[in-house]
């Protein structure tokens, strides 16, 4: 039964709590300069950055949609810009952003606002839909679902925004299980098809999910014989339409990742098996994420914690497993046991839920035990039905899907004691003690993508689609290695050369044995020609030589080939860079 709420209330219900939680989201961000500001991360943040404006470069500026995937890192490969997620969905905002004026940094966080602000709004829609639930009821679970410590955990990355969409895409799918109806199937696909595009590993994520809920309602209509008939009151059209969206997600989303990952070998499942849930990862703030209050500044992470950190808060959590524990004795009638049970609630409904989070939690726990590889659970056998589902590295994240299911389960909690007298203050007390436990604390750091002006200069004399390297590549450290790594990323979008390196799930023959010549040369067991040689072999002409990382025996040996080797012309040089061509 529909709520009695209006479509315009909901509409500014849906837009209220976006503006909220956005507002205490970002709110380090106030009074920043956004072109020069990383928010929540000094390391994937940067990465992201790249990706959107790469998007924006490619499609709006370079007017050559076609070679988004062809990104200019792990050169020679093409299709690179699968070794990440290529937020393309994401360019429905910001590349009008971007046109707008805006600077990078500012679009890349107007969007991530936004795709959280639409997230929100679809939720309190298809809540309205569902019915049951008063307007204060409806806001606190879209806050939940949307900015709540189970989803905001892991927003240090900016590619599971995607996420925000899981929240509507599940209630829609309800909604389609209980009516049928084509405009529900084709809500959920447009769900699906914007968050696919924006995080991949959805696609698996939330398929197997769906499927799993969807299991009952197939199974009655099986035992009625209904399926022709239900066919029928789809429609030939929302089916087509929604097969054609799917078959344009596959072409333009997921067939480059096959394309680019299609030489490696298959994908061991140790990784998954280490980032996924443990008992605790529910019930206690035992993660390194954001929380204000249970994540003090300075506090140690252990490996792994912020894949696998879908604590809500010990108010949603604890109310989640009192009222299990009251639904199940009522339904065995136990002595003492509740006379009823969220009122006003539809069985149907909370049966899905109950599945949606069962499902959601068993999946979180991945493969296996890592301490206990024998013991087999759910997520590896699916890995051989579902494709996809293999490439899911953290099966943590799955427990993002249990914010929906677990704060409507708290709200029968005030329910099933409160309904009749007292609920209305009850209910505003669990929301404000709910905004205050789920605060978010997210840091900034300073980003100021080629401050001196090496790129710039090189720009001048690069040719468009050269390929460069940059040397040194490595730094000491990983965390070192990767902001040089995504230094030479932003690099390319100033000069507009290609570059051997790139970062995300996967590497190259090529990045690799790079990584290790520089090694070489920095020990001084290798000279700097062999790396003349090397992008001889990769038809590579150009290289960056930053002579102020190096010791200075291994800068004098950079000095000197420029110097003294004939094929070799010397661009620019200094004390502390070189700009070297092959000739």
């Amino acid at each position: 039964m529909e709520s009695q709420i209006s479509l315009r209330r909901a509409l500014l219900i849906g837009l209220g709590v976006g503006a909220l939680g956005v507002l205490l989201l970002f709110r380090a961000l106030i009074g920043k300069d956004l072109s020069a500001t990383l928010w929540a991360d000094n390391y994937d943040a940067r990465l992201l950055h790249w990706i959107a404006e790469w998007g924006y470069t490619s499609i709006v500026e370079r007017r050559d949609p076609f070679n988004f995937w062809n990104a200019p890192s792990f050169y020679p490969h093409l299709k690179s810009l699968a070794a990440s997620d290529s937020l393309l969905s994401a360019q429905i905002f910001y590349s009008p952003l971007r046109l707008l004026g805006l600077s990078s940094g500012a679009a890349l966080y107007a969007t991530l606002a936004a795709v959280s602000i639409l997230g929100c709004v679809l939720s309190v829609l298809a809540l309205r839909r569902i019915g049951s639930f008063s307007p204060l009821e409806i806001a606190v679970i879209a806050f939940v679902c949307h900015f709540g410590l189970s989803i905001t955990a892991y927003f240090a990355h900016y590619q599971l925004f995607g996420f925000q969409l899981a929240a509507p895409f599940f209630l829609f799918w309800y909604l389609f299980l209980r009516e049928w109806r084509a405009r529900d199937l084709l809500t959920v696909a447009a769900c699906f098809a914007f968050s696919v595009c924006f995080s991949t590993y959805l696609a698996p994520m939330l398929t197997v999910t769906a499927l799993g809920t969807a299991i009952p309602s197939l199974w009655r209509l099986h035992k009625q014989r209904a399926f022709g008939a239900t066919l029928r009151s789809i429609g030939l059209r929302s089916l087509v339409g929604t097969i054609a969206l799917g078959i344009f997600v596959f072409a333009v989303q997921l067939a480059p990742y096959r394309a680019f990952n299609s030489e490696e070998s298959p994908k061991s499942l140790e990784e998954s098996a280490l980032y996924s849930a443990k008992p605790n990862s529910f019930l206690a703030p035992a993660f390194g994420g954001n929380s204000y209050w249970y994540q003090p500044r300075g506090a140690p992470t252990r490996f792994g914690d912020t894949e696998r950190a879908f604590f809500p808060g010990f108010l949603i959590s604890y109310s989640l497993v009192a009222f299990l524990f009251i639904w199940i004795a009522h339904a065995y009638r136990w002595y003492g046991a509740a006379e009823t049970v969220a009122p006003g609630i539809d069985q149907r409904f909370l049966n899905y839920l109950a599945i949606l989070l069962g499902l959601s939690i068993v999946l979180a726990f991945g493969p296996y035990l890592p301490f206990l590889p024998a013991l087999k659970f759910p997520f590896y056998f699916l890995t051989w039905i579902v494709p996809g589902l293999e490439h899911v590295r953290t099966p943590g994240r799955f427990g993002i899907f249990t914010a929906l299911p677990a704060i409507i389960f708290s709200l029968c909690l005030l329910r099933t004691f409160f309904y009749s007298r007292h609920f209305s203050r009850v209910l505003a007390a669990f929301a404000l003690g709910i905004v205050v436990e789920t605060l978010p604390r997210f840091d900034t750091f300073p980003f100021h993508p080629d401050a001196d002006g090496v790129y710039a200069q090189l720009k001048s004399n690069l040719p468009a689609g050269a390929a460069v390297i940059e040397l040194p590549t490595t730094g000491g450290d990983s965390l070192r290695t990767l902001l040089r790594v995504t230094d030479q990323l932003h690099g390319t979008l100033i000069h507009g050369g290609k570059i051997v390196l790139g970062y995300g799930a996967s590497t190259t023959p090529e990045m690799e044995a790079l990584n290790k010549l520089d090694l070489r040369i920095q020990r001084r067991k290798s000279r700097p020609a062999d790396a003349l040689l090397f992008g001889e072999r990769l038809n590579v002409n150009y290289f960056i030589i930053r002579l102020n990382r190096y010791a200075p025996p291994v800068r004098e040996r950079w000095l000197k080939l420029a110097r003294e080797q004939k094929s070799v012309e010397t661009l620019f040089a200094d004390e502390k860079l070189l700009i070297l061509r092959r000739t």
